[in-house]
């Protein structure tokens, strides 16, 4: 897991100063449509890189892309998975209303939804899993820290759930 996260770290440190956006003006939320950002996280079944795109002011995608998470104990199975396996997990989330914002430091949000992860080439893994989150999102600097509950249910190789799972995420925003 700390290999996953050195090249991830890494990663964002070479790739952040590459993209020609620009970030989200101060004291905008960046729960807006078109916004997107990039970070880490980690979700049920894949740790590594985070990124949101936000589909309107109330939808969004968000995606993760990087090693195998730490799901395989919870599906009940003692394998070590290594760094053999590229995770992939894509959620479609429903932004809630903002809870509340205080003092132009932060909003804090919620929001639910649902979405599908994989693991490839081996183990090849498949499931489906629910999301509901709570967000931090800075206004001085276009950043979000979200805490989520990630209940999952792997379909592929056979049925297996994890019903008590938690996933994370820090993201930079752009426009």
């Amino acid at each position: 897991m700390s290999r996953i996260i050195t090249i991830t770290l890494l990663g964002a440190l070479l790739l952040g100063p590459a993209l020609p956006a620009h970030a989200v003006a101060p004291a905008e939320s960046v729960r807006a449509a078109g916004n997107w950002g990039i970070g880490i996280g980690g979700g049920t079944a894949v740790s590594g890189f985070s990124g949101k795109y936000f589909l309107t002011n109330g939808t969004a995608l968000q995606a993760i892309v990087g090693g195998v998470g730490h799901v395989a104990h919870d599906f009940g199975t003692d394998d070590d998975f290594g760094t053999t396996a590229l995770g992939v997990d894509i959620d479609f989330l429903v932004e809630m209303p903002t809870i509340t914002t205080v003092a132009d430091v932060f909003e804090l949000g919620w929001a639910i939804g649902a979405g599908a992860w994989t693991w490839i080439p081996d183990p090849f893994w498949l499931g489906i899993n629910g999301v509901l989150g709570i967000e931090f999102n800075f206004i001085p600097i276009p950043l979000d820290v979200v805490l989520e509950y990630r209940p999952a249910i792997r379909v592929v190789p056979e049925v297996g759930m994890a019903l008590w799972d938690f996933g994370v995420h820090v993201r930079f925003y752009f426009h």
